[in-house]
């Protein structure tokens, strides 16, 4: 008899919230502390490495973070949340800004690229 797969489930569903259209949310702008995190974070199975317990809400972005209502560093330092403009907010939450996937992409890789440079320099030094 042959095994089953199992069916990968995304982390989150979820519609946009009035918290998410008031604020923007960045990773780390240290490249090599940001590095380090996702690696943490990554070996801890996706949950925040700053929180005990494996409580979905303590899935990284944990939800605590999600739901502040200030700007600041999640628990982690991971995620960095800066407050959008009055207009942006309304912008964001009615689907009105556009997205220029080409070079969100484009960033993500070069991100990605970054981070894998910095791992080997990391791997080269030890």
């Amino acid at each position: 008899m042959a095994k089953a797969k199992k069916k990968e489930k995304p982390l989150y569903k979820y519609t946009i919230s009035d918290m998410e259209a008031k604020y923007k949310i960045f990773m780390n702008p240290d490249i090599e502390k940001r590095t380090i995190l996702r690696q943490r974070v990554k070996d801890n199975d996706g949950y925040c490495p700053s929180r005990e317990g494996r409580d979905p809400l303590n899935r990284c972005i944990c939800r605590q973070f999600m739901e502040r209502d200030s700007e600041g560093f999640c628990k982690c330092r991971l995620y960095f949340k800066e407050a959008r403009t009055k207009k942006q907010a309304e912008a964001y939450k009615n689907a009105e800004l556009e997205v220029n996937e080409k070079k969100e992409k484009e960033l993500v890789k070069q991100i990605e690229a970054e981070e894998k440079k910095k791992a080997k320099e990391l791997d080269d030094v030890q």
